[in-house]
């Protein structure tokens, strides 16, 4: 919907004569095979990592309360500790991001949510959990604006239609994740919230993909 938006936004400002203009900038920017390669990848990274991060700021709560017998108000305050932790982790990303490689650093967060998801659906309670959820933010916090950013600017133009193709499958994934959690919750509480966990580890699994594919276009480059 955000995409139809923005198209109908930008035929309306552009003149009756330059609407061919615009279809043509439009298809003119999808022309390189190894960059489309690279963006697909990257919007299906940023749909499965909307519908792990909604799983944590929608569900959360009620899974300890299910799962864990944790009273209301405590579960609550993991939403707060976990939104605190991705704050934290995206300043002390951009402090760090000029040593290491965007698509190196989100492989390592994710691999860190993983991780700590693992934990806080296993884990016992008290202060593990908090650990938990501290890790788990810290893990969240640099892996959509590093996938969105390195991937909005990966063709020379066209950067506001790159950006919102982005914007709609992060925001696509989200509207996913309740309908998935209520799906696993017919089974157990714990498989509702294990929905993060298996997207996450997709996403993952992308990152890698595109880190090799980043690898191949460098070296066909270097090649040519």
């Amino acid at each position: 919907m955000t995409l139809i938006f923005y198209l109908a936004l930008k035929r309306r400002k552009n003149k009756p004569g330059s609407v061919n203009i615009g279809r043509e900038e439009f298809s003119g920017i999808f022309i390189n095979k190894n960059y489309n390669k690279i963006f697909a990848v990257s919007v299906l990274a940023l749909l499965f990592y909307g519908i792990a991060e909604a799983v944590i700021y929608t569900w959360t709560p009620t899974f300890f309360r299910l799962d864990k017998n944790l009273s209301a108000q405590f579960a609550g305050y993991t939403l707060t500790i976990f939104w605190l932790a991705v704050t934290m982790g995206r300043i002390l990303v951009s402090t760090i991001l000029c040593r290491i490689k965007p698509y190196i650093m989100a492989l390592c967060l994710s691999i860190l949510s993983l991780i700590s998801l693992v934990l806080m659906i296993f884990a016992g309670r008290g202060f593990i959990i908090i650990l938990a959820i501290v890790l788990v933010g810290l893990g969240y916090s640099g892996i959509f604006p590093l996938i969105f950013s390195t991937s909005s600017l990966i063709y020379p133009k066209g950067k506001s239609i790159l950006e919102t193709f982005l914007f709609v499958a992060t925001s696509l994934g989200a509207a996913l994740a309740p309908y998935l959690t209520g799906i696993g919750l017919r089974l157990n509480a714990k498989y509702s919230a294990s929905v993060a966990m298996i997207f996450m580890a997709l996403v993952a699994l992308l990152i890698i993909i595109n880190i090799i594919n980043y690898k191949i276009f460098v070296k066909n480059q270097n090649v040519c």
